[in-house]
């Protein structure tokens, strides 16, 4: 597999930032570039966007700060759907329908809205990359994979799934079942049911005891190991064939 890229851009929340990574604090996008850089002949720089909490839309806005040369891979790590983006006392927040403190601007979670504005929202990220000539790849950190499996209706907008480029998008499962269900004990189906109505309120993935994550619910040293092989292993060759 020849993988000749100038920079891995990795973007996403606490999930591609790193957290709960008691080995190199660095994650899987950090892996990942040694595994590029050990079977290439160009250096590939990595940029690490994801940032603990953020929503998919300071992340996106992120982007396009770095995203400044072309031949670059993206990989973008989605984060919840339910975090929004608010501007308030001259400051850009992310916003968690579920906390007290954004009960003002939350009259009731519209989570339909939620899924239609972030379909149109990896459109604009694919055409974006598209245009500086380079390469992305999508995969969902810990949200429901109802999110990208094109299975949500959303009625006389479902033409927006036929905007996007689903053969760069991972639809089967998301991160979190991959490290979480794929491999070692597995949740059983009605805590993931639970587990995923959960993710949908509050934003974030809670795991019980598991040998692949971390105390606080995010992957630990094994979970980002895992991951970083299967993008390297499964995804990257889907990409670059």
């Amino acid at each position: 597999m020849d993988i000749s890229i100038n920079k891995l851009i990795a973007m996403g929340c606490s999930w591609t930032e790193g957290c709960g990574d008691d080995y190199s604090k660095q994650g899987w996008p950090a892996r990942l570039v040694q595994k590029i850089n050990r079977n290439s002949e160009n250096l590939c720089e990595l940029n690490n966007l994801g940032h603990l909490g953020d929503s998919n839309w300071i992340q996106y806005a992120q982007l396009l700060n770095y995203l400044d040369q072309t031949n670059c891979l993206v990989i973008w790590g989605l984060t919840a759907f339910s975090r929004d983006i608010f501007y308030i006392n001259n400051k850009w927040k992310t916003s968690y329908a579920h906390e007290k403190k954004w009960k003002n601007y939350y009259i009731e979670y519209d989570d339909c809205a939620a899924q239609l504005k972030h379909l149109y929202l990896m459109h604009s990220f694919q055409q974006l990359v598209e245009q500086k000539n380079s390469k992305h790849f999508i995969f969902l950190s810990f949200d429901d994979i109802s999110r990208l499996n094109r299975t949500y209706n959303l009625g006389k907008f479902n033409h927006v799934y036929d905007l996007i480029d689903w053969s760069l998008v991972l639809t089967e499962y998301s991160m979190c079942d991959y490290i979480g269900n794929n491999l070692g004990p597995k949740i059983s189906e009605d805590a993931q049911e639970y587990f995923m109505a959960l993710t949908k309120k509050i934003g974030h993935m809670p795991i019980k005891k598991h040998k692949n994550f971390a105390s606080d619910g995010h992957p630990n040293s094994n979970g980002y190991d895992l991951w970083a092989d299967h993008l390297y292993d499964t995804i990257l060759p889907k990409i670059f064939n």
